[in-house]
């Protein structure tokens, strides 16, 4: 029910739905057809021009530091990945993701490069593609030269606070860094400190690079924060993004 409620909600708050509804009032209501009509074009070109929406989100990112020196006793790495992937054995394993999947992923493995013993969780939310989570995991992890074992995926969830709960088990009462893009981050870690547990902020896409759910520019405020709204690094302090010892 509260899935449904939320697809319903979610639905409802799309531009292009009420778009949409403004084309059907100008078709029906004759006498005013003309301002429906010219809502829904103004409501389409503001939308439609990326910065207006980037501007509505920019509060919500960039407010947490990456991950650069990882702490000592830290080895669990829960990964949020974004949405469902293909389960085509025709495809590789790195076209089967999708790229916001794949940059999380790689995030979690930089992290788990620097922790030695520490493993990755794999959160998959997508029912349907649940069951052949595992395998593409192992071949991603093949691909970038970790042991398979290490990284685990975690299926069952159907949203964030479900993904909470399935973690409760597998990182314990321990710290443990969380990562997901930086728009979903302070959502993220409310959610997982309500469930008790410990999260650390490991944002993936903090370089702009890769997630296309962040906008360019400086961030709010000119500085990096972390969930709480700590300082995390100083400035001109690293963030690339490195896989095998090699930094993109």
């Amino acid at each position: 029910m509260s899935l449904l409620l939320k697809n319903a909600l979610s639905f409802l708050l799309r531009p292009l739905t009420w778009v949409f509804i403004l084309c059907v009032l100008s078709a029906l209501r004759r006498r005013r057809r003309l301002i429906w009509l010219w809502l829904a074009i103004a409501m389409l070109c503001i939308f439609g021009w990326s910065r207006f929406p980037w501007s509505l989100r920019r509060p919500l990112v960039r407010r947490c530091a990456p991950v650069t020196s990882p702490q000592p006793g830290v080895t669990n790495i829960v990964v949020l990945a974004a949405g469902g992937f293909s389960t085509d054995p025709s495809v590789p394993a790195n076209g089967r993701a999708p790229e916001k999947y794949i940059y999380r992923l790689l995030e979690g493995i930089r992290i788990h490069r620097e922790v030695p013993g520490s493993r990755v969780f794999v959160s998959v939310s997508v029912p349907k593609t649940s069951k052949d989570a595992q395998p593409l995991l192992n071949e991603l992890a093949t691909l970038v030269g970790v042991a398979p074992s290490d990284v685990i995926a975690v299926s069952g969830a159907e949203n964030t606070a479900g993904e909470a709960e399935l973690m409760v088990p597998c990182v314990g009462s321990g710290a443990f860094y969380l990562v997901t893009s930086d728009l979903h981050m302070r959502r993220a870690l409310r959610i997982f400190k309500d469930h008790g547990l410990h999260p650390i902020p490991a944002p993936a896409g903090s370089c702009g690079r890769g997630d296309g759910e962040r906008p360019s520019g400086p961030p709010p405020g000119g500085d990096e924060r972390d969930g709480e709204g700590g300082e995390r690094t100083a400035p001109g302090q690293s963030r690339g993004i490195q896989v095998a010892g090699a930094a993109t």
